[in-house]
């Protein structure tokens, strides 16, 4: 009877052990934090009347990130993302520069895989809410138009990117998004839908404790 008893104790010691271990573990397993730093962004796919060039921008939201195991786990983000690309305008004999700009709330959800102990790599899809959309001339008018009626509300992305550890709460990323959709509208006779918009994007996580 004793031995029974024994046994008894045993397993429920065990089972109290095992719960609490469980619950430090899926709390320390979930961490947020914020996530800030810069862009250069371009567009691909020229049309007859406008060149784009890269732009430089910046980036900054928040950032949840869900450790699946050992080596692999899952993050969400909430992002302001300043976009955007450097404009050249050419008909007939007239030639302008200017700048687009364009502002994302935007939500990446990447899978990531450690490769090393300070090392991961990622991967996932991206979802873009446009903002606002403008552009601006660069010549002695300074003209700025709302291209908002140009510019769709919502674009689809890929990212690839890597994450090195510079501290138990302080992450080095580096990731390139790229457009599976057009940003841009169909007007009238013109097509958009071989524009894509990419985007390299480098900056730091900081995990609050």
């Amino acid at each position: 009877m004793k031995k029974i008893h024994l046994v008894l104790l045993i397993l429920l010691s065990a089972t109290v052990y095992g719960q609490k271990k469980k619950t430090q573990n899926t709390s320390s397993d979930f961490h947020l934090g914020f996530k800030g730093g810069g862009n250069y962004s371009s567009i691909s796919g020229n049309d007859d009347l406008y060149t784009y060039k890269g732009r430089l921008g910046f980036h900054a939201g928040f950032v949840g990130k869900y450790n699946l195991d050992g080596k692999m786990a899952l993050q969400g983000e909430v992002l302001y993302n300043n976009l955007g690309t450097h404009t050249e305008f050419t008909s007939n004999d007239v030639f302008t520069k200017g700048d687009l700009t364009l502002q994302y709330i935007t939500l990446p959800v990447s899978f990531q895989y450690r490769i090393v102990p300070q090392l991961y790599a990622e991967t996932g899809p991206e979802f873009n809410i446009n903002l606002t959309a403008k552009h601006k001339a660069r010549d002695e008018y300074n003209w700025e138009g709302d291209w908002k009626e140009y510019t769709k509300g919502f674009y689809f992305g890929w990212t690839i990117g890597a994450g090195y550890e510079l501290s138990n709460n302080l992450i080095f990323n580096l990731r390139y998004s790229m457009g599976l959709t057009s940003p841009f509208k169909n007007v009238g006779p013109l097509t958009a839908d071989h524009f894509r918009l990419g985007n390299l994007q480098g900056g730091l996580i900081y995990f609050f404790k």
